[in-house]
């Protein structure tokens, strides 16, 4: 994974913060270190319709995202893990703290990402 194009245009405080993604298949697992407070989570489409959900938040019965409703946002705490599902893959971003979550070993329709958030 190169990350050395990813120009740090953020504050020097978030240059400690790493989200790495691992897995493939349906199932991903994520983490994102280094946080110092609670960390956004934004899933977001522009042109598709999916069901998302992600568990242990407001966010945990699920939405439908589309061309209508592009995004919703969510906290988590630093310690706490969550289960990002994603109704359809291809077409929806997922973002923590404005770093995109790298969805493209899922190769299935549907997919779910395993996210821990570390201090």
């Amino acid at each position: 994974s190169n990350t050395s194009s990813q120009k740090d245009s953020s504050s020097s405080s978030s240059s400690n913060n790493a989200l790495t993604v691992s897995g493939s298949g349906q199932s991903l697992t994520a983490s994102y270190s280094g946080a110092k407070g609670p960390v956004t989570i934004k899933i977001s489409v522009t042109t598709v319709t999916s069901w998302i959900s992600v568990s242990g938040t407001d966010l945990a019965n699920g939405v439908v995202l589309s061309p209508e409703n592009t995004s919703v946002t969510t906290t988590l705490s630093p310690g706490s893990s969550t289960i990002i599902t994603l109704g359809v893959v291809e077409g929806t971003t997922v973002t923590v703290n404005n770093q995109v979550l790298n969805t493209s070993a899922i190769n299935t329709q549907m997919g779910t990402i395993t996210l821990t958030i570390n201090n």
